[in-house]
């Protein structure tokens, strides 16, 4: 028995990977365990370390049981309804008047800034600023609303 041992020793001083692999399998003989080492590194050692173990992770020893399934996936979820439509612009209240328009222009097109006003039954004027931006190579010009506020008839 003692030459066997002996000869072990030897064998697994000899390379450092069969030293790591020995004192994992020691620490798991002390600690309790009873997990065989992983598959991977077990088929790429020689036999002649296999042998010299001589069963220590094999018969002897319980293997371990298989790794439990994974539970089924649940049912995808159902597409999102789809959205709304948009809701429609309110049409522009009759009766703006025009109060002032200028034009410049911002590298080839041509800005003008409008400022329009309406009055209000409760004695309040809106006031709205607006930009109407043309390009040349476009067809129809873009306007978009700056800017809106409300005044009294009597602040000028």
């Amino acid at each position: 028995q003692r030459m066997t041992d002996l000869a072990l020793a030897q064998e697994v001083l000899q390379d450092s990977r069969k030293l790591q692999m020995w004192e994992a399998a020691r620490e798991d003989r002390v600690r309790g365990k009873t997990t065989p080492p992983p598959q991977q590194d077990r088929n790429q050692h020689d036999s002649g370390f296999q042998g010299s173990f001589g069963g220590a992770w094999g018969s002897g020893r319980k293997q371990r049981p298989p790794p439990p399934k994974p539970s089924p996936r649940p049912p995808p979820k159902p597409a999102p309804a789809p959205r709304p439509p948009a809701p429609k612009p309110k049409e522009r209240e009759k009766g703006w008047k025009e109060v002032k328009r200028t034009q410049t222009k911002r590298g080839s097109a041509t800005v003008h800034t409008i400022t329009r006003e309406l009055e209000l039954p409760n004695g309040q004027i809106k006031v709205e600023q607006s930009e109407k931006t043309c390009f040349p190579a476009q067809k129809d010009c873009t306007e978009k609303v700056v800017e809106r506020w409300r005044r009294r008839k009597e602040d000028l």
